[in-house]
C-alpha cells in the first residue's frame, strides 16, 4: 500500500472567485471519483501518529522532531517546538512569517539560545536548537494551555492564536518577553544590516513528553518539497536526493495589508481577521526509498528527496522542517516497520500557507503527474483535512462514476 499525503489538496483559498479556475487533473480527477472516500486525520500530525500506531495527543510533536534533529531521546522532558519567527506590524496587528526559505546561520541560532537562557535562568526555561533553523524549548512540567500550530498563524494576525487555558497568562506574558529580549540583541542588527529579517519572537507549539512509537506499517518515507531549486553550496555533499536544493524566497503576502510584504508581493493570509479554515498541523523525488538509522544531517537549504540509505532529508526551518523532522522522528523511532510506502508532498500546502493560487496550481500539476504513474498499485490519499480515498487498480473500471473538476475549498 502506498500511502500519499498532500496537505493542502483542496486549499482553501480565499476568494476563491477571484483566484481563478483550477486546472484539470485527470489523475486526481478520477481517483476521487472513482475510490472509496472516508473520513480522516484532521492535521499532518493526526495522520503521521495514526500511521505509525501513537496513542498520543497529536498536538504533542515537538519531541519527536527534536529526537530527530540529534537532541537528547529522554521520555520524561517536557519538550515545545519554539519556532524563530519574523513579526512584522500592519496597523493594529501583527502578522507572522517563518524562515522556510530564508535561512538562519548557526552562529546565529547560538546567539539567539545564549541570550535566551541568560535571561530565563530562574524561570526553569531551556532553549534547544539542535539545527539553526529548529528551535525547541525544555520546561519543568507539562503546559496547561492551548497552543495552535505554526501553520495557523503564517501571514495572519497572531493575536487570534495566543494561547488559551488555565495558564495562558503567563504563555502570553513570555511571548512579549521574548519579543522584547530579541528586538534589542546585536545578532538581529546585525541581520538587518545585511539585509535579512530580524528574528523578533518566537512561537510556542507541540507540547509534551516523547511518546513510544510502535509502528508496523510504514517502512520508507519519500517526499516532494515545495518550490524546488538549484543546489546550493549550503547542500551537504553526502546528501542522496532526487529533487534540488532552495535557498531563495517563494511568495508569502498578505494581499490586504498596507505593510510591505515580508517575502514578495501578492495575495496571502495576512488579509485575515478572523478564524477561517486553515491548513492544519504541526519538490520532486522519485523511485524506491529505503531507510537510515543514523541521525539526520539537516541543511539550511530546501529540497526533494527520499531517505535513503546513507544519506539524509535536506530540509531547513519553518513548517516544512517541522513536518519532516516530526516523521523522521517517528519513522526512526518505530519498535517495527511494515511493507507500506509514505509518498509526502508539501508543495501545494506550502502555497495555501502563501495564499498563492498560481503556485498551488502548479503543484498540483506535477502532483498528478506523479499520481497517474502509481494509479496501477493500492493507495490511500490523505489530506490532512479529514479526508482519505482508497485506491485500489480494478476502480479504473467503475466508468458510471465521471470525474469532475476539482473545486478548492474557498474561506
Amino acid at each position: 500500500m502506498i500511502h500519499l499525503l498532500v496537505p493542502g489538496l483542496l486549499g482553501p483559498f480565499p476568494r476563491f472567485a477571484e483566484a481563478g479556475e483550477a486546472p484539470r487533473l485527470p489523475a486526481l480527477e478520477t481517483l476521487m471519483a472513482r475510490s472509496e472516500r472516508g473520513p480522516g486525520g484532521g492535521s499532518v500530525a493526526e495522520v503521521a501518529f495514526e500511521l505509525f500506531g501513537v496513542d498520543a495527543e497529536p498536538a504533542a510533536t515537538a519531541a519527536l522532531c527534536h529526537a530527530a534533529d540529534g537532541g537528547e531521546a529522554e521520555a520524561s522532558r517536557v519538550l515545545l517546538h519554539a519556532h524563530p519567527v519574523h513579526l512584522r506590524p500592519d496597523h493594529d496587528r501583527l502578522l507572522a512569517f517563518d524562515f522556510h526559505d530564508r535561512p538562519i546561520r548557526a552562529e546565529e541560532a547560538a546567539a539567539f539560545v545564549e541570550a535566551f537562557n541568560r535571561h530565563f535562568a530562574e524561570d526553569g526555561l531551556e532553549l534547544l536548537a539542535p539545527q539553526p533553523g529548529r528551535w525547541y524549548l525544555a520546561v519543568e512540567h507539562l503546559p496547561r494551555v492551548r497552543f495552535h500550530p505554526l501553520s495557523d498563524i503564517l501571514g495572519r494576525n497572531i493575536d487570534l492564536f495566543l494561547p488559551e487555558g488555565e495558564e495562558a497568562r503567563t504563555w502570553r506574558a513570555l511571548l512579549n518577553e521574548v519579543q522584547m529580549l530579541f528586538h534589542g540583541l546585536p545578532v538581529n542588527a546585525e541581520r538587518e544590516a545585511r539585509g535579512l529579517w530580524p528574528i523578533n519572537g518566537l512561537w510556542f507549539s507541540g507540547a509534551g513528553r516523547l511518546p513510544p512509537v510502535p509502528g508496523g506499517r510504514i517502512g520508507s518515507i519519500e517526499w516532494n518539497e515545495a518550490d524546488p531549486r538549484p543546489p546550493t553550496a549550503a547542500t551537504p555533499a553526502t546528501a542522496s536526493l532526487a529533487g534540488a536544493s532552495a535557498d531563495s524566497p517563494s511568495p508569502h503576502a498578505a494581499a490586504t495589508s498596507t505593510a510591505p510584504s515580508p517575502h514578495a508581493e501578492g495575495a496571502g493570509r495576512g488579509q485575515a481577521e478572523g478564524p477561517t479554515p486553515t491548513l492544519p498541523v504541526s519538490g520532486e523525488g522519485e523511485g524506491s526509498s529505503t531507510t537510515s538509522d543514523t541521525p539526520l544531517n539537516p541543511s539550511p537549504a530546501c529540497g526533494g528527496g527520499r531517505e535513503g540509505a546513507g544519506s539524509s532529508p535536506v530540509y531547513g526551518g519553518g513548517w516544512e522542517g517541522e513536518t519532516h523532522a516530526l516523521f523522521t522522528g517517528l519513522l526512526h523511532s518505530a519498535q517495527a516497520r511494515g511493507p507500506d510506502r509514505l509518498l509526502l508532498d508539501l508543495a501545494p500546502g506550502r502555497a495555501v500557507l502563501d495564499g498563492d493560487f498560481a503556485a498551488w496550481c502548479q503543484a498540483l500539476r506535477r502532483f498528478d503527474e506523479r499520481l497517474a504513474r502509481l494509479l496501477g498499485e493500492p493507495l490511500m490519499l490523505h489530506d490532512a483535512a479529514g479526508q482519505t480515498w482508497r485506491w485500489r487498480p480494478a476502480m479504473r473500471r467503475r466508468f458510471w462514476r465521471r470525474p469532475k473538476r476539482i473545486v478548492p475549498a474557498a474561506h
